[in-house]
């Protein structure tokens, strides 16, 4: 009651007499690894380092200072009553941050013009037809926000697809494309409201991600075989692996079942990609740059086959940087900049927006993609990459041969090339 403890205190921390030693050790106080190490000495007492210093009345409580007044102490009873209040403001505080976090984001016309003032961008009107025969809407978002740190990856979309339709997210690396589907798989946190076919990605992900078949650009390096690989995605979706192994087929790839995944080429992944989404015949469709690792021909075949899914009523949603895959495939073209929608466009004003100029599609032998985009920068062009060796570039046609001549130069092999009419 005096002030002044019964028991010395006495300085022997080994994480203190290591830092006397090695004074840059003061950036890791109150670390876990410090109060690691304080832990094994007190544990290890052979590894305990000498008592620095000892105080035999160390002070329990600030010493009075003459000549200031007494500071009456409250009782029990006050301070339990002011310990309940500030439990309750917490919790008060914490059940009014979980609400406004679940509350669903709303545009209003005063909200709209408010944000204009302010330099936000306004919402986009979408043109989505209404589901056939009054059934769920497939795709929805409402204020959809993904951000990382203070970078918006995705700012407040709002859009909605039907069952049926083709929907193509288009715009440059980074616009948010691949966000938004990570978000739509309940892949990724977010903010503001999602559902696909009525289910909240976020809460109900497993229900989700069952009606989805999922095509990432690049497929994930696998010791598995084609075989294993399938058998072990039908195990996962519930799927017999004979019913399965019908997708290798529809994919042309049935011959490569007992090929090791990580020996397949692009366009062969490509495929095996796509024939692991349609196990178990999903109802949504979403795609990262189908046609990335494609030739010509793969592409033309891929295209084809995603039609006539969709004409057997699946949805699509696809991103791409082939204005000629965006008009073969999508009834409505969303354009993102920066996580933003800008414009939702049919074909027709997508094309007349896309027409000058062609795009020539370079394929890589040896995978130098790195000399190629600095060779190409060089000659002041933006390259953008599609995988790990593939590469486009806009030019006029009468370009193609200095590009080419240029890319050789600098020691890059090209395996293929095609150059593409931008419609």
């Amino acid at each position: 009651g005096d002030g002044v403890g019964d028991v010395p205190y006495r300085s022997q921390k080994l994480f203190e007499s290591l830092m006397d030693e090695h004074p840059s050790f003061r950036l890791f106080i109150f670390s876990p690894a410090a109060m690691a190490i304080d832990f094994a000495a007190r544990a290890v007492p052979s590894v305990r380092p000498e008592t620095r210093f000892e105080d035999t009345a160390p002070l329990m409580a600030p010493p009075a200072v003459a000549g200031l007044p007494d500071v009456p102490r409250a009782g029990m009873a006050t301070r339990l009553g002011w310990a309940g209040a500030g439990l309750v403001a917490a919790l008060g505080a914490l059940v009014t941050a979980a609400v406004i976090r679940r509350r669903p984001l709303r545009h209003t016309a005063s909200s709209t013009e408010e944000d204009t003032v302010r330099g936000k961008h306004a919402p986009v009107e979408t043109m989505a037809a209404s589901p056939p025969d009054g059934g769920p809407i497939a795709i929805s978002t409402r204020g959809l926000t993904k951000r990382y740190g203070k970078v918006a990856a995705v700012d407040d979309m709002s859009f909605t697809v039907v069952p049926g339709e083709a929907v193509a997210f288009w715009g440059p690396n980074g616009a948010g494309k691949t966000t938004i589907l990570r978000c739509l798989l309940g892949l990724a946190r977010y903010t503001g409201e999602a559902r696909v076919l009525g289910l909240d990605p976020a809460r109900q992900g497993r229900e989700a991600r069952q009606t989805i078949g999922y095509v990432p650009q690049d497929l994930a390096p696998s010791a598995m075989t084609v075989a294993e690989m399938t058998t072990f995605i039908a195990k996962l979706k519930g799927v017999a692996p004979d019913d399965a192994r019908e997708r290798l087929t529809l994919l042309g790839i049935e011959d490569a079942a007992e090929k090791p995944v990580s020996a397949l080429s692009g366009g062969m992944k490509q495929r095996l990609a796509l024939a692991l989404a349609l196990i178990g015949t999903p109802s949504i469709l979403l795609l990262d740059e189908p046609t990335a690792n494609l030739d010509a021909a793969g592409r033309a075949d891929l295209l084809n086959l995603l039609r006539r899914l969709k004409a057997d009523g699946m949805t699509l949603i696809f991103s791409s940087h082939r204005p000629d895959d965006v008009l073969t495939l999508a009834d409505r073209i969303l354009l993102i900049e920066r996580g933003v929608l800008q414009r939702d466009l049919t074909p027709e004003a997508f094309a007349d927006e896309f027409h000058a100029g062609s795009r020539l599609v370079v394929a890589l032998k040896n995978g130098h993609i790195t000399e190629a985009i600095s060779t190409l920068r060089r000659l002041g062009y933006e390259p953008v990459r599609g995988g790990e060796r593939v590469l486009t570039v806009g030019i006029q046609p009468h370009q193609k041969a200095d590009v080419l001549t240029a890319l050789a130069r600098d020691g890059v092999d090209i395996d293929d090339f095609e150059l593409e009419r931008v419609l």
